[in-house]
């Protein structure tokens, strides 16, 4: 399946103006980084966000989310969305400010 570029649009119109935020392709897909540490993507249709262990497992409870599995195994702290769940910029600002926020945490990459 192709990368959703409705989806990879709708991203980056939300974290255009983010400091320090680049974009990569990898993974078969189109993934966005915080000073070298991924914090998003879009693989097929689906958003793919990196929450950190125990936000990725509270966003399991959610009906629509699913452990990702970019590397072929489910990977901890990373859960995917399919776009049709992401129904509004609303709620596709709040998953991406989430992954953001945790991707701050981490020691930059460079």
């Amino acid at each position: 399946m192709a990368v959703s570029e409705e989806l990879v649009q709708r991203v980056q119109r939300i974290v255009t103006d983010w400091e320090g935020v680049t974009i990569s392709r990898m993974f078969g897909g189109i993934f966005f980084l915080l000073h070298g540490n991924v914090f998003c993507g879009i693989q097929d249709d689906f958003l793919v966000v990196r929450l950190g262990e125990g936000s990725a497992r509270l966003a399991l409870d959610l009906e629509y989310v699913q452990p990702s599995d970019i590397t072929g195994r489910p990977m901890t702290g990373w859960v995917k969305i399919p776009s049709l769940a992401l129904h509004s910029d609303g709620m596709l600002t709040d998953w991406l400010s989430h992954a953001h926020d945790f991707a701050k945490t981490l020691p930059a990459r460079r």
